[in-house]
């Protein structure tokens, strides 16, 4: 997912860029996106790998600088889905919402990229619920643990998750 959204970033910085004046500074620009992300494969989260599929919807505004760099701050609501495919188990969270912070360089390569907000929420089988919250560096942490794990903030029951996916 997170690689669908740099792609997606990427994508709308390179736009903002080829209608933007690198002498000057532009209006913002700003769009939306909305609709399903995945599957894919977690691993090393879980004693098992498990697949993530969900759907978002994003509101996003890029400001290009005078020096062609780039900042882009995005308001999303996320809706994810936690499947494993040994024992057809479905964990499914419920919406949450959060912001991205990323800035490029003149080129359009993403230099900072930070999510901040809730990261996951998951009503579990037994009742409990995991809960994510806090700022995730996207571009310098683990893949694998991003969707689950924030670098400052709270994380929830790893252990709690992973069990509730692996009960059939």
């Amino acid at each position: 997912m997170r690689r669908r959204l740099l792609v997606v970033a990427a994508m709308v910085v390179g736009l903002a860029m080829m209608t933007a004046p690198v002498a000057s500074a532009a209006p913002p620009v700003r769009g939306s996106y909305t609709g399903p992300f995945g599957p894919s494969t977690m691993t090393g989260i879980c004693p098992f790998d498990f697949t993530w599929t969900g759907t978002q919807s994003i509101r996003w505004t890029v400001v290009i600088n005078a020096d062609g760099t780039a900042v882009e701050n995005d308001h999303y609501v996320q809706q994810d889905t936690f499947t494993n495919p040994a024992n057809g188990t479905v964990l499914s969270g419920d919406p949450y919402t959060g912001n991205y912070h990323v800035t490029y360089d003149a080129s359009g390569a993403p230099v900072s990229w930070y999510d901040n907000g809730g990261i996951e929420s998951i009503n579990l089988p037994d009742g409990s619920r995991i809960w994510v919250v806090g700022r995730d560096n996207v571009l310098g942490g683990d893949p694998a643990d991003q969707a689950l794990t924030p670098d400052f903030g709270h994380a929830g029951s790893l252990a709690a998750f992973c069990s509730a996916l692996a009960t059939p």
